[in-house]
């Protein structure tokens, strides 16, 4: 299922996320469940069916990373394949340090600004690559694109544990 045919989007990574919400509810308005209560079994089956689709492409479409793997798919870019696409030793290395240092943050409470720096410091990385991840997309680069969204998921999974170590420190600052 091309999702971005369905919300009549391009098939680009830099979507409008605007026209998604506004094609996402045109087409809830037109195949809610509620308004099929009378139809019969096969119709109402028919449209639950379109609807869990709709909810499964914007949820897929809204996500970046997923958007970025369904048009992996969409091109036939096997990215899961660690044969055609092995991790740089630089990325493990990258990975390696980035978990030293969050450990160390993690383990030092009065170290509570620079978690903050490190969060900010992250998100920006990210967006940077999702700039980069979009020209390559665009103009075809797939292996580098691959590359890419192999760091980016690792800084996403990063980010989260920062985040949730930095959501731990608040709450028990709070008490």
């Amino acid at each position: 299922m091309n999702y971005f045919k369905l919300f009549n989007l391009p098939q680009i990574f830099d979507i409008n996320m605007k026209k998604l919400n506004e094609n996402f509810y045109k087409l809830q308005k037109k195949f809610h469940p509620d308004l099929y209560y009378r139809s019969d079994l096969n119709t109402k089956k028919k449209n639950k069916e379109k609807i869990y689709i709709i909810n499964e492409g914007y949820r897929k479409l809204k996500n970046p990373l997923s958007r970025i793997s369904h048009l992996f798919v969409l091109n036939n870019i096997d990215y899961k394949n660690k044969k055609k696409y092995p991790l740089k030793v630089e990325l493990l290395e990258n990975q390696f340090q980035f978990s030293i240092k969050l450990e160390n943050l993690k383990s030092n409470i009065s170290l509570n600004n620079e978690l903050s720096f490190f969060i900010k410091k992250k998100r920006v990385l990210i967006q940077n690559f999702f700039k980069k991840i979009s020209l390559s997309i665009s103009i075809k680069k797939w292996n580098y694109a691959v590359s890419l969204f192999q760091e980016i998921r690792f800084l996403f999974k990063l980010l989260e544990q920062a985040n949730e170590i930095k959501k731990i420190r608040d709450l028990n600052r709070k008490y």
